[in-house]
């Protein structure tokens, strides 16, 4: 009967990838979250949804709010910059932020936010 030889591993080797893991899961939440954290700036380079924007419209509802509406729907998984007759208008999950004062990154360009409208 043979035996199979099983190779075991340098236990320094094991520690070294675990060391190494540990510091680049570190780097990824911490590094990553300090970068983003500027209470006055956001940064989006895609919406959760791809929207051709000039088939949107900003509309009020019945209650008045504020929506970006898609195909008679309010597109709550978009998030970028809109226009209507009154502007243009910071859009976050469907609706106008009107309490965001900031900058906002939108397709390779920074604005100018004040109260949800570029500037």
């Amino acid at each position: 009967m043979s035996k199979s030889k099983r190779k075991t591993r340098n236990p320094v080797v094991i520690t070294i990838i675990i060391l190494i893991l540990v510091v680049a899961l570190f780097f990824l939440f911490f590094v990553h979250k300090a970068d983003n954290s500027s209470a006055d700036t956001i940064s989006v380079t895609s919406t959760t949804a791809y929207y051709d924007t000039d088939l949107m419209a900003l509309a009020q509802d019945e209650d008045g709010v504020w929506h970006a509406w898609y195909d008679g729907h309010v597109a709550t998984d978009f998030t970028g910059l809109m226009d209507n007759e009154h502007g243009t208008w910071y859009v976050e999950n469907g609706d106008i932020n009107f309490d965001y004062t900031g900058t906002f990154e939108w397709r390779g360009e920074t604005y100018n936010i004040v109260n949800g409208q570029v500037q």
